[in-house]
């Protein structure tokens, strides 16, 4: 009895995706990836239906209204589902076409490349009035990351303002330190071209992500991430570097995560072949390395008793929501 039961559950988890993926398709929505597989028949597995009312959930918790743009099933190393990353568009009237995206993440590439030209050119001439001074100008966002870096640090607002005007109006570049170096307009601008064009490229501000588990075993929420994952992001880039080993003709398959930031992109063609694609350092290496690779990156430990208690605080809050 209890068998028929995992079989009826299994199917109707694969036709809800199989359906859920034949709609998307359909409006043309599909990321240029496609759709990576995983195997869904696994114990101890979480409805798929609940993991979009989590995800959803979260999503609006972390930034407001959202539209959900993309599911995709991550895997183990024996294929058996273990997480679903959820992307969301955060805020607008609807969401935008997989299309329009990509083509801001391209522009956005292109524009960073550009600006970080611009923004190389400018420190060089900034630091022609102070030779030997080859340090960042301490823009405010460095002075944050300082911050972060040192909580011991105590700024003195009032203090920092004094010497930089004392800095402003001295001739002596020696007395100079190059922490309190004042950007230049022509840096300034180049700095905040960067920053809007690395934001482009990887969809922060505009979009979100949640990497939930898809098993009891684990913890609910693996990560979030406020951008767009690899998969949206550098997904052709990803591909370029499969069919360099593949050829033309290969496409997804599956993607394996060792940790909520440690992902492994399969790639197959038409013989069965496979390569795998590290989207971080965009490497390429063969199958049977990829046990080897998983030992030393999987952070995603089983802890039952643990994940059970938060897969029940969570079910019992989206239950408060309703």
């Amino acid at each position: 009895m209890k068998q028929n039961v995992k079989g009826k559950k299994f199917k109707f988890i694969t036709l809800l995706f199989g359906l859920c993926f034949i709609i998307s398709i359909a409006r043309g929505e599909v990321w240029p990836l496609g759709e990576p597989t995983a195997n869904l028949n696994v114990s101890n597995s979480v409805p798929l239906t609940l993991l979009r009312k989590i995800a959803e959930y979260e999503a609006k918790k972390t930034w407001g209204e959202v539209f959900t743009i993309g599911e995709i099933p991550c895997c183990g190393e024996n294929g058996d589902v273990k997480a679903f990353m959820f992307v969301f568009q955060r805020g607008g009237s609807q969401p935008k076409p997989i299309s329009e995206i990509v083509k801001e993440i391209k522009n956005g590439r292109k524009q960073y490349i550009t600006a970080s030209r611009e923004l190389a050119n400018a420190r060089k001439e900034m630091y022609t009035q102070f030779p030997g001074k080859q340090r960042h100008p301490m823009t405010d966002d460095l002075k944050k990351k300082n911050l972060k870096k040192d909580k011991k640090i105590q700024v003195d607002e009032t203090e920092s303002k004094k010497v930089l005007k004392e800095y402003t109006t001295n001739s002596n570049e020696s007395s100079i330190s190059p922490e309190i170096i004042k950007p230049t307009e022509s840096y300034s601008q180049a700095y905040e071209k960067v920053k809007l064009a690395r934001n482009m490229r990887s969809g922060a501000g505009q979009f979100g992500a949640l990497l939930i588990s898809a098993r009891y075993d684990f913890n609910p929420i693996l990560t979030r991430l406020h951008g767009l994952p690899f998969y949206c992001s550098k997904g052709d880039i990803i591909a370029q570097e499969a069919k360099k080993a593949l050829g033309n003709e290969c496409s997804l398959s599956k993607i394996y995560i060792g940790g909520p930031l440690d992902q492994w992109f399969e790639f197959k063609d038409s013989t069965g072949a496979k390569i795998l694609v590290d989207p971080f350092r965009l490497k390429t290496f063969l199958p049977d390395k990829l046990h080897e690779i998983m030992l030393d990156k999987n952070s995603m430990k089983s802890r039952p008793i643990q994940a059970a208690e938060k897969w029940s605080k969570l079910q019992r809050k989206i239950q408060e929501v309703k």
